[in-house]
């Protein structure tokens, strides 16, 4: 058997995110893995009506509000990274941009990560239809084991 060497857990500082995050220590100190933090962020590109005319252009958030949010989840990152150093487990942040899903995979094979460890919200029935799954998109598409850590019942 192969000595795991990277675990991805992508995280939202929901406390899903914490428990998956725990998980992942655990593995990691029986393993000899580092852990990998990711925070993903998306923003939205709109179309916007050009004087009247059918046609329409995308408009795209302005470079300093993208940096503004991306500097904001980097110093949030930090912190959780900081807290959880010290101890045997090498823990590592990184930051970025994209969809979600997508964006876990890619970086997860950018990685070689051997699991990517991810808590999941619980969403049912019509929210879950309205927002989606981004815990079922990565198990679907994922080239890679996922571990799912879903929040305790109510």
């Amino acid at each position: 058997m192969t000595q795991a060497h990277t675990y991805l857990v992508p995280t939202d500082f929901s406390d899903g995110s914490r428990r998956a995050i725990d998980r992942a220590l655990a593995l990691a100190s029986e393993s000899g893995a580092e852990v990998v933090l990711l925070s993903v962020f998306d923003l939205p590109v709109y179309a916007t009506p050009l004087g009247g005319a059918p046609d329409s252009a995308a408009m795209a958030a302005p470079e300093a509000f993208v940096r503004s949010v991306r500097e904001g989840l980097q110093r949030d990152l930090d912190t959780l990274v900081a807290e959880l150093s010290g101890g045997a487990v090498t823990v590592r942040g990184r930051v970025a941009e994209g969809m979600a899903a997508a964006t876990i995979v890619r970086i997860a094979e950018e990685l070689d990560a051997d699991m990517i460890i991810l808590g999941t919200h619980g969403r049912t029935g019509f929210q879950r239809f309205m927002l989606g799954s981004v815990a079922e998109r990565v198990v679907r598409t994922a080239g890679r084991p996922v571990m799912t850590i879903p929040l305790p019942a109510p």
